[in-house]
């Protein structure tokens, strides 16, 4: 006996239970070389994932020592050119070329 209800059920082919399936040897194997693929696929693209974000860190400290080196260049060559410009004075007021930016004038005679 049906339970009252269950008849519409009963009519639909993808309803009925299968036997199980029995895979033969080798739908077997290619099956397991399949699953395997699978661990392996995701593996490989997680360590892909992590190779990607170690190589942005690895531009990111990059950009930022880059950064750091031009800002260093800047201040060497402004620490440059001061000493220069100190030296030129210098040399300046040595030959009595000059006045110092101090604003008096350096008598090299009365050393």
């Amino acid at each position: 006996p049906v339970p009252p209800g269950e008849e519409a059920n009963l009519s639909l082919p993808h309803m009925h239970h299968r036997p199980p399936l029995e895979p033969n040897k080798e739908e077997f194997d290619a099956l397991s070389l399949a699953a395997h693929a699978r661990v392996r696929a995701r593996e490989d693209a997680k360590m892909s994932q992590l190779q990607v974000m170690e190589a942005l860190r690895s531009v990111s400290q990059a950009q930022d020592a880059a950064e750091k080196t031009t800002l260093s260049a800047r201040k060497a060559q402004q620490i440059r050119s001061s000493v220069q410009e100190v030296r030129n004075e210098a040399n300046r007021v040595y030959l009595g070329l000059g006045i110092p930016k101090g604003g008096a004038v350096f008598d090299g005679t009365m050393v």
